[in-house]
């Protein structure tokens, strides 16, 4: 190991022991170094809070001021267990023993009252830990199976200073605001909704713009190299994955390839398209918002996204069109937001066969199509399913 190696392995240790000391009845499994500091794993029936970590941190500090040497012992596999029984750790300690090759040596290194099979190394005093920072705590199934029990992991992380430790703490915190998940919900930019799925965007109008920036530029760089353009499927029969290699790795580790039953059955009762979902980020007319929530037979859309299409288009529009009558369409849209804009148009305009046409031109032109692009999956020019509010749809 490299030194900064020993130094967190031996926090780790040292985490361990301020566990214990704390908790006595904790079981213990692995705690190694890592490349940005350490963890240990921990069984416990206690649930582990920020405010144990500043508990565990401060016994931490004691260890280390206690100036414990770490002392390696090698002993036979028949006294590992009986070590290990004796300190009431075989739970999950006999297996890691059990991992470790017959004719291979097996030690244990001791801090203070506390003892761990551990192949090494170490620093030489627990005084060196003198720059250490518990982080966060995670679930963690043992030995990576979500079939065994999940643990409780504890993220540490040290250094050979205090400077050291305050820079990289200061770069975390500098990271986590230039998350692309906290940015593009700051800045408007997509939306990740569980009811949708979990890692699945939900692009915004201001976050499409960028996207599509972003493939036109890929794209015009791709075909100056000679790359000609395709579109394949999203999915595909499940032989296709089973041809490919893809199907043994997709549930285990990334998803399942066929939907499950239970999912397919309520998507199909529900009928909420990722069109519709879009419809929460932005605020809607109160007949779209009727419409999906009757159809979902829950509330997908709240009364605090009903906003009436009146105010945010035909108003400006209207505006444009014909300032001298803003003020009486204005008074019309206020009492009820939702007012259909058909309706909305004709009460204030009459039957002037003029004026109608011209707002209802602005509003296809410059209005209708980008409500379209928000909330429809479907083209313009073919909108037999369109969900959007009657009055819009007959406007097309």
């Amino acid at each position: 190991m490299t030194p900064l190696e020993e130094l967190r392995h031996s926090a780790s240790h040292i985490l361990a022991t301020a566990v214990l000391r704390l908790w006595p009845d904790a079981k213990l499994d692995i705690g190694p170094p890592t490349e940005t500091g350490f963890y240990y794993d921990i069984d416990l029936d206690h649930k582990f809070t920020a405010e144990d970590l500043l508990r565990i941190e401060a016994e931490m500090k004691k260890v280390a001021d206690e100036n414990q040497p770490f002392l390696r012992k090698e002993v036979s596999r028949d006294e590992a267990v009986e070590i290990i029984k004796a300190r009431g750790q075989e739970r999950y300690k006999l297996g890691r023993l059990a991992d470790i090759p017959e004719g291979e040596k097996i030690s244990f290194y001791q801090n203070g009252e506390f003892m761990d099979l551990c192949a090494g190394t170490h620093v030489r005093y627990s005084s060196k830990l003198k720059a250490f920072k518990l982080l966060s705590i995670a679930g963690a199934y043992h030995r990576g199976d979500e079939k065994n029990k999940q643990l409780q992991r504890i993220y540490g992380t040290a250094f050979p200073t205090k400077d050291e430790l305050a820079a990289y703490l200061e770069q975390q915190e500098q990271a986590k605001l230039r998350d692309h998940r906290k940015l593009g919900k700051d800045l408007k930019l997509f939306v990740i909704d569980e009811d949708v799925g979990q890692g699945l965007i939900l692009w915004t109008p201001h976050g499409s713009i960028i996207r599509q920036e972003l493939q036109d530029f890929i794209g015009g760089e791709l075909r100056k190299q000679g790359y000609s353009q395709v579109f394949t499927p999203h999915i595909g029969k499940l032989e296709l994955y089973k041809t490919s290699g893809h199907f043994p790795y997709y549930k285990e580790s990334q998803f399942s390839p066929v939907i499950e039953n239970e999912s397919l059955a309520r998507i199909l009762k529900e009928g909420c398209s990722c069109g519709e979902m879009m419809a929460r980020l932005e605020a809607v007319s109160g007949r779209l918002a009727e419409q999906v929530n009757q159809r979902t037979g829950k509330t997908t859309i709240g009364p605090e996204r009903v906003n009436g299409i009146l105010m945010n288009v035909v108003l400006p529009l209207a505006l444009r069109e014909h300032p001298s009558e803003f003020e009486k369409l204005q008074a019309l849209a206020a009492p009820d937001f939702s007012l259909p804009i058909k309706t909305a148009a004709l009460r204030l305009f009459g039957a002037d066969a003029k004026r109608v046409p011209l707002l209802k031109t602005a509003l296809h032109q410059q209005g209708l199509l980008q409500i379209y692009n928000d909330f429809c999956c479907q083209d313009l020019s073919d909108c037999t399913q369109c969900q959007l509010p009657e009055q819009l749809a007959q406007w097309r």
